[in-house]
């Protein structure tokens, strides 16, 4: 008889039944059965690990590890993990046994350990390998300061520690939605340090300076410094944002209009290789990753009079995290050449990004957005610069997703954004320059395009917002011509096109 068949419950008593009725004695045979009994009525736990294997590489080195427990134990509603020597960290359990874990990875092998109940259950290995030194193309976090700005070195340390972590939690949440929508976790690269890059202002002048003219004079300062490299997307946080606060006459309801009327330098603006945005809730941000899933949950009163709320009307710390770390992630969206859609990352859903990463998916009922440009920038030809704003807070008017909150994070990629970052040039990792020869060619005349390489991706997009109109995708078969239906709206359009190679062509119908 095989050990395993003997250990059964059954076999067990079976055995030792036959045993005792050959020394008849019965009473050790009804002790046995009580043993079984209360051995069979013993429900052991497990981890369930649902989007990480055993040894897989990973390119990026924030993790977010999501699993549960089969069978949790009602006094137990933690799970442990640690990777090697570091400290032990704690993570709730959702009602059903459902766990999100962060971790932050080295370079090379990490034996990530978990344990429940007081019980190690599991190991994963995942190997990191850091391609920041290898790949020419990447995101380099800027904290951009004016010519006069005082900043004590502590303080200029700490701040670009929580900036680079945030760009961290970007490039991890892409690598997962795009794990989601494609079973292919890519995302881009981010340098090691956020440099400090003084501007030639003051702080006076920029902020006169509306959020348009501010990006275009970063743009410039950038152009002419040793750091600039077409090779290179940016992501800059300005040092000098300023909020004027409301002192002693704090209005006990406000607006975001309000809000943005009493502050300064805090623009969330991109296009091209550059996206700009404020520091006026940096106040929430973490330094550690330890500290993230707290900061999420973090249900601190934002106090008005003296601090800027940036929380979609939430007016907590956690509220204002999710919602500019949202913001960093749209924005870099546009800088990996999405557009608008209604929902999602790249619609009115930043607001929610702290869902990703936590366990307890609580409702919140929070204020539509209107997603598009101010009517006072006026676009040239193709250039656009894409801004998200709040809607002016309206009795009555609240965006309820109860049933749909419950189970899901609300924050996507749409599915043209899944296919142009899947196919983007820096979410594909080759030493290849990106200053290469166009191999796409749009005639107006004949509304087709050719393209030197198989197309994956067509869309129109409305040239005052850069929101989707149309698009047609080609994953599937190997397109080298489209030609437009003539029924396309292209009054007002813009067109993007990308190839199978990442080449883009954007161009005005």
């Amino acid at each position: 008889m095989k050990l395993y068949e003997a250990l059964k419950p059954e076999k067990s008593l079976q055995i030792w039944s036959d045993f005792c009725k050959q020394k008849k004695n019965h009473s050790k045979i009804h002790e046995l059965k009580i043993i079984i009994v209360s051995y069979k009525n013993v429900v052991m736990s497990d981890i369930l690990i649902e989007n990480y294997s055993d040894n897989e590489n990973v390119y990026h080195p924030i993790i977010l590890i999501k699993g549960k427990i089969t069978n949790p134990v009602q006094t137990c509603s933690e799970i442990s993990s640690y990777i090697s020597s570091n400290a032990q960290q704690k993570f709730s359990l959702s009602k059903k046994g459902k766990f999100k874990i962060l971790h932050e990875l080295k370079s090379g092998e990490n034996k990530i350990k978990f344990s429940y109940n007081q019980k190690l259950l599991t190991e994963l290995t995942l190997n990191y390998i850091d391609l920041s030194n290898e790949n020419v193309r990447k995101v380099q976090p800027l904290y951009l300061l004016c010519s006069d700005t005082e900043i004590e070195v502590d303080e200029l340390h700490l701040n670009c520690s929580k900036i680079l972590l945030g760009c961290k939690l970007a490039q991890s949440l892409y690598a997962e939605k795009l794990f989601e929508g494609t079973e292919n976790r890519k995302t881009f690269i981010v340098t090691h340090d956020c440099k400090p890059f003084k501007l030639q202002l003051t702080e006076t002048q920029a902020h006169q300076l509306s959020d348009q003219s501010l990006w275009e004079l970063v743009a410039r300062n950038l152009i002419k410094s040793e750091i600039w490299d077409c090779n290179v997307k940016y992501i800059a946080f300005t040092a000098f944002t300023k909020y004027l606060g409301f002192g002693d006459k704090s209005p006990i309801e406000y607006t975001y209009a309000q809000i943005r009327a009493r502050t300064l330098s805090n623009p969330a603006l991109s296009t091209g290789g550059l996206a700009l945005l404020g520091t006026g809730c940096l106040y929430t941000w973490p330094t550690d990753i330890t500290q993230v899933i707290s900061h999420f949950l973090d249900k601190t009163r934002i106090d008005i009079a003296t601090q800027l709320d940036d929380s979609n009307y939430r007016c907590t710390y956690g509220g204002c995290y999710s919602t500019t770390i949202g913001s960093v992630c749209h924005e870099l969206g546009h800088i990996f050449d999405l557009g608008h859609t209604k929902d999602g990352i790249m619609g009115k859903d930043i607001d929610y990004i702290g869902r990703v990463f936590v366990t307890d998916l609580y409702t919140e009922n929070l204020p539509d957005r209107i997603v598009g440009i101010k009517a006072s920038i006026q676009p040239e030809k193709v250039k656009s610069y894409h801004h998200t704003f709040t809607k002016i807070r309206q009795p009555g008017q609240y965006l309820i997703k109860y049933h749909e909150q419950k189970d899901d994070d609300l924050t996507f990629f749409a599915q043209n954004h899944l296919i142009t970052l899947a196919f983007h040039k820096w979410f594909n990792f080759d030493n290849k320059s990106t200053c290469q020869a166009q191999t796409l060619k749009f005639d107006r005349e004949l509304s087709t395009i050719y393209s030197k390489y198989q197309l994956v991706l067509v869309e129109i997009r409305k040239c005052t917002d850069g929101m989707l109109i149309e698009f047609w995708q080609f994953t599937e078969d190997d397109v080298f011509e489209f030609k437009f239906p003539d029924n396309c709206e292209t009054n007002d359009a813009v067109l993007f096109v990308m190839d199978i190679e990442g080449n883009i062509l954007k161009q005005n119908f």
